[in-house]
């Protein structure tokens, strides 16, 4: 009897503790589903958040678009910018002239063909040579004159001074600014010397005129520079060195230089000699005997040959001395 008291009590007590262990399972459950319900009613979009990082993660890459090129389409390539030839058309007035009224003076005229990338030294060489030809003065410098350029539509007159480097730069990019073909004018006034020299010139002259002796009148003597003596000796050494060898129906000039990379045969005429020998005046040695400037007038492709008159006349005498008939001495 004891015994079933027994056991059914130690059931009773299981029982009990397996309630309450229920219930604190249940108790704690409920505490923590309370916790998430807060959370999500004080942050409602922290869910969509996550579906959308989710979501994120499993969008797939669109694939990198390339640019499709035409058929026949090729890339550009830069192409260096090739020298534009500038014309410079000069107006060329003595000291003379300019103590004339505006409506007398006579004015000579010349022009000069130039690439724009041809240095300074070229360019003053060039107006140097036709100085020479249109005034010939006593002495060929370009300090003793003055040259202001125009261009139409970019620089007016009076015109803008060019006596340096910088002043060469600015017209020649202010050239290939205006309409092709690029003209520059430009006018080249003499500079009047000191009066006080010209004056004790003068003088010196008009004393030397008398002889003592005799009441006649001396003839004046144009005076001799230096300058003119070294490029005079400068072009007499350049016929020498540049006489043609070949026969006159071969090449038809008596003066060429021969190109060392091509054997081309350049015909010398007296503007290349009197450029060449002033060139060779420069201190800076660039310009030899056998080195010529690097300008136009040396370019074998811009070199011009024999007129078709020459060489109509030299066809001609080789024809006559190839049919005259051929006499034969037996005595």
């Amino acid at each position: 009897m004891s015994s079933t008291i027994d056991a059914s009590l130690f059931r009773i007590v299981i029982m009990a503790r397996l309630k309450k262990s229920v219930e604190i399972i249940l108790s704690s459950d409920d505490e923590k589903s309370d916790d998430l319900n807060i959370k999500d009613h004080n942050d409602p979009e922290s869910d969509d958040d996550d579906d959308d990082e989710e979501e994120s993660l499993h969008l797939p890459t669109p694939p990198a678009t390339t640019r499709k090129r035409k058929r026949g389409q090729k890339e550009k390539e830069q192409v260096p910018e090739m020298p534009e030839e500038i014309t410079y058309m000069l107006t060329l007035t003595s000291v003379t002239e300019l103590k004339k009224a505006a409506s007398k003076r006579k004015t000579k005229s010349a022009n000069i063909r130039l690439n724009s990338d041809e240095p300074f030294d070229t360019f003053k060489a060039q107006v140097l040579v036709k100085i020479g030809h249109a005034l010939k003065p006593r002495t060929e410098s370009i300090a003793n004159y003055e040259l202001r350029c125009t261009i139409n539509c970019v620089i007016s007159k009076p015109g803008m001074d060019v006596e340096s480097e910088e002043d060469y730069t600015m017209m020649v990019e202010s050239a290939l600014k205006s309409k092709s073909p690029h003209i520059v004018n430009i006018c080249v006034e003499e500079i009047e010397r000191d009066a006080g020299a010209n004056k004790e010139n003068e003088q010196n002259e008009d004393s030397d005129d008398y002889d003592t002796g005799k009441k006649k009148k001396k003839k004046k003597q144009p005076p001799v520079y230096a300058a003119n003596n070294e490029k005079m000796e400068n072009v007499r050494k350049l016929r020498e060195e540049w006489s043609c060898k070949k026969s006159g129906s071969t090449c038809g000039s008596t003066y060429c230089f021969i190109d060392p990379k091509t054997d081309t045969h350049i015909p010398l005429s007296h503007e290349h000699f009197d450029a060449w020998g002033m060139a060779m005046m420069n201190p800076n040695g660039s310009v030899t005997l056998h080195q010529p400037p690097n300008n136009k007038l040396f370019d074998p492709s811009q070199t011009t040959r024999i007129s078709p008159v020459v060489q109509h006349r030299k066809a001609e005498q080789a024809a006559i001395a190839s049919s005259s008939p051929s006499y034969i001495s037996w005595q």
